[in-house]
């Protein structure tokens, strides 16, 4: 009776750690995207880390809006929602200097997933740059898509065997 007992607890936690555990899509289809340039998002906009799928200029807008000093190139990232969309992770305000980055985007028949590291680049306490971090990129129209975020570590992709070039620079303060 107590082997019994024990064998069947001991099957409940390995079921219940099994199916707790993440599982982390790398594989599949590079697909093309470009990152989303000289942007800001809006002071207004709501809080917390947000998850967003932006599929016309509306929406975007009310995300979005062009940063007023754009650097060399002087150009915002171009849009046009009838054949793109835009896929977008942005982090909460806080008192420390975060980084988001696109790590990874890929197909896996109907579903892209999209991929990104956070870094603390200095540590708490640092004066951090102004505005709240966000990762986004603009990315083509394949069909019917359901996103799927996953952020990961740098060890992940290391583990997978792919090769990630590393942040983007820094955003220069305002």
């Amino acid at each position: 009776m107590k082997k019994t007992f024990f064998l069947s607890l001991t099957l409940m936690v390995v079921a219940m750690m099994v199916s707790s555990c993440t599982s982390l899509n790398l594989g599949g289809v590079a697909t093309n995207y470009h990152h989303l340039n000289n942007y800001h998002v809006h002071h207004n906009f709501k809080n917390g880390t947000q998850k967003l799928v932006i599929n016309n200029r509306y929406d975007f807008e009310n995300v979005f809006g062009d940063d007023a000093f754009k650097g060399r190139n002087g150009n915002s990232t171009s849009i046009d929602f009838h054949r793109q969309f835009v896929i977008a992770v942005i982090l909460p305000e806080n008192d420390r200097d975060l980084s988001i980055e696109t790590a990874l985007v890929n197909r896996v028949k109907d579903k892209i997933y999209f991929s990104y590291i956070v870094d603390d680049r200095h540590g708490p306490g640092h004066p951090r740059h102004p505005g709240r971090p966000f990762a986004a990129v603009v990315v083509n129209r394949e069909g019917p898509s359901k996103v799927v975020f996953q952020r990961v570590t740098r060890e992940d992709l290391r583990k997978a065997g792919i090769h990630h070039q590393g942040p983007r620079p820094p955003r220069p303060p305002l």
